[in-house]
């Protein structure tokens, strides 16, 4: 269950240089989790099916006056487990895209591998 917080809490993803000879400025994906909203970046929200934000999805509502439900509705995503939508974040948020990631039901019991599967929807 640690997993299911940790997605539902926050997971940021970035961007930093290959240390590679040949293409040292190609942009690779870098992930890392955090418990507390980030202020800038990309940002991966779990939602499930019916819609609901978590504490961070509603933070960011806050914060940009009910700009996270207007996109989120109007993306017309339907948060089926495993499904996948980028928003551009609101204004307001300090962030650039959001990464929607469906997980299903809330009320479905989930094993440690859909929990794996969800989060690699979104790496």
């Amino acid at each position: 269950m640690r997993y299911i917080a940790v997605l539902l809490v926050c997971f940021t993803v970035g961007f930093g240089a290959q240390a590679n000879d040949n293409k040292a400025d190609t942009p690779v994906a870098t992930v890392s989790f955090t418990e507390q909203l980030p202020e800038q970046g990309n940002l991966v929200l779990g939602i499930y099916d019916d819609g609901q934000f978590g504490a961070f999805g509603f933070q960011l509502d806050a914060m940009s006056n009910g700009g996270l439900t207007h996109a989120f509705k109007a993306s017309g995503f339907d948060g089926k487990v495993k499904s996948t939508e980028i928003i551009t974040a609101p204004m307001g948020t300090g962030l650039d895209r959001i990464m929607l990631v469906g997980l299903g039901k809330r009320d479905e019991q989930k094993t440690m591998l859909d929990w794996q599967n969800i989060g690699g929807k979104a790496a």
